[in-house]
């Protein structure tokens, strides 16, 4: 048996997202899969490994929506329970399976179109796609919006029964400013079509595109066959702002050698009052470019003034494999303003290969903080940086760079490549050279303490943190934030813990007071090995 590599196995299923592994679907005539679920006093565990996205539910903080990998689904969860329980009171659905005369046997209908996902991507020239489940934010308490990657969309879901739910798809008529021929998988103006999904797949151009290797982009024939381009793939992240959803493509083209078509973020407007909620991309700013390779995630903030703006995680170019080695690309956090739909800034972080999860952000909207995707360091930034409400309405060109060398603008970084802030190795965990780790990281609500996740290690370390009274006091790296300690919640990824619960990614902290206002856990991941699952421990009242 080939020894395992749970990194690689971890970045596989990401890459496998963006559809360059092969259709999914297993293309069979029977029965759509059934979803099993089995617990342990600490963890509801699910269908298949790594669950990829981990998000709270809005209200009291006692309920979480989960995605399960595959069969493709979204749990709502629990979080007062334990182990975590499901919210739904009736069996959770498959995703419904129809004949696929283009691709053999029965393939997903993710979006309810009535016919396979997998027909409709090789109409287009696109392969037999089905849906490969990534990310996940919720709308509202009865309504999450989830990335897909291979057939690109956004699906709509119910968590608290695991149904898709259907919207009006509502596309802007041609104009110079939209090409209807850029966005093959959508409807023509005027169809309104009801449908549980919507396309990310869309043609950016550009003179003198460069992937992540420094090669050219020419002309793509699935475009308009003249001008440099490519078609976005690998829809990374989403989230609601301004009455838009922001969604992230990191657009990989090659895993093992790191290449990267340049990275976007595509704007579609969102109308959630009207029933069912329509949707359409933006008709003259849907697609903006990051600064950078691979982003990943995606997060709101508003400035204590009340500027919305998108934080876009950008994680620089990450081969398949084990190591910082493997990325090769810088990192960095894009701004968009969510009103003007600009990329109006940039925080450069250095070659830091940040991780996949959302940024967190402290109470005060001082500090935020991101995991790693190879190395055991948290990575992070100064919202103070982004308090000039003039930020990106100068004459300045633009995005604006706020590394403390741009006259007139403050320094957003605080713990970049150069200054990491690294987390402990546990003692009898596995050797870097077979498991140098990925990390995740939440700030409590009141920002008391933050905690961290370590991939390999399978400990949770607490974090205290430390900002100055004063918004415009500097921040000094070494007084932000202090290790408390490090628990180890879950096992190590060693050759002797091989059947035990491994590998935790996402994690979660609770809103309030332990024995007050909960009584179950406060703090909550996600883990992969040897499959899927949720898993509670206590933090602060532990």
């Amino acid at each position: 048996m080939a020894k395992e590599n749970p990194i690689q196995l971890f970045l596989a299923i990401q890459f496998l997202a963006a559809g360059l592994l092969g259709c999914p679907g297993d293309g069979s005539d029977g029965a759509s899969p059934v979803l099993f679920f089995s617990s342990t006093p600490e963890c509801l565990v699910i269908a298949g490994g790594f669950p990829s996205g981990f998000a709270p539910l809005p209200g009291a903080g006692n309920e979480a929506a989960v995605v399960q990998f595959a069969p493709p689904a979204v749990f709502g969860l629990n979080l007062e329970s334990e182990p975590p329980s499901l919210l739904a009171t009736n069996p959770v659905p498959p995703w419904p399976e129809i004949a696929s005369p283009l691709c053999g046997g029965n393939r997903v209908d993710s979006d309810l179109d009535g016919r396979a996902d997998a027909d409709l991507s090789r109409q287009l020239g696109f392969l037999c796609q089905t849906p490969a489940p990534g990310r996940v934010h919720a709308l509202s308490s009865n309504l999450v919006a989830l990335t897909t990657s291979g057939y690109e969309q956004i699906v709509f879901i119910d968590p608290r029964s695991g149904e898709l739910r259907v919207n009006a798809l509502a596309p802007p008529s041609p104009s110079p400013s939209f090409d209807p021929d850029d966005w093959p998988f959508w409807p023509a103006a005027g169809v309104l079509p009801f449908q549980s999904g919507f396309s990310t797949r869309a043609c950016v151009y550009g003179g003198g595109l460069e992937d992540s290797n420094g090669g050219a982009i020419g002309a793509n024939t699935r475009c308009d066959g003249v001008s440099d381009g490519f078609f976005t793939s690998f829809t990374s992240d989403v989230v609601f702002a301004n009455d838009r959803l922001f969604v992230s493509t990191a657009n990989l083209i090659q895993s093992s050698t790191a290449q990267f078509a340049p990275g976007t973020v595509l704007v579609f407007d969102l109308d959630s009052v009207s029933v069912p909620p329509r949707a359409g991309p933006h008709p003259t700013n849907a697609i903006l470019v990051t600064t950078g390779y691979n982003p990943t995630s995606l997060t709101p903030y508003t400035t204590p003034a009340g500027r919305e703006l998108i934080l876009v995680g950008v994680s620089g170019a990450i081969a398949l494999g084990t190591g910082p080695g493997l990325v090769t690309t810088d990192s960095s956090v894009d701004i968009i303003d969510a009103t003007t739909l600009e990329v109006i800034a940039t925080i450069p972080l250095g070659r830091a290969g940040l991780g996949f999860g959302e940024i967190a952000i402290d109470p005060t909207s001082r500090v935020g903080l991101v995991g790693a995707a190879t190395e055991r360091s948290l990575y992070g930034i100064d919202l103070a940086a982004l308090d000039d409400p003039t930020l990106g309405t100068g004459p300045q060109t633009l995005p604006i760079v706020l590394d403390g060398m741009t006259p007139g603008f403050g320094d957003g970084r605080l713990f970049d490549a150069s200054t990491p802030f690294e987390l402990p190795k546990r003692p009898d965990g596995p050797l870097d050279s077979i498991c140098s780790t990925q990390t995740s990281v939440a700030i409590k609500a009141n920002g008391s303490f933050a905690v961290a996740s370590d991939f390999c290690d399978g400990t949770i370390s607490q974090l205290a943190i430390a900002l100055p009274s004063a918004r415009t006091t500097p921040l000094d790296p070494m007084a932000v934030l202090l290790l408390d300690r490090s628990i180890e919640v879950v096992a190590p990824i060693v050759p002797t813990a091989s059947s035990e619960i491994r590998a935790p990614s996402e994690v979660q902290i609770r809103p309030g007071t332990p024995g007050i206002d909960l009584d179950g856990p406060d703090v909550h991941f996600t883990t992969g090995l040897p499959e899927g699952a949720v898993c509670g421990t206590r933090i602060e009242n532990g």
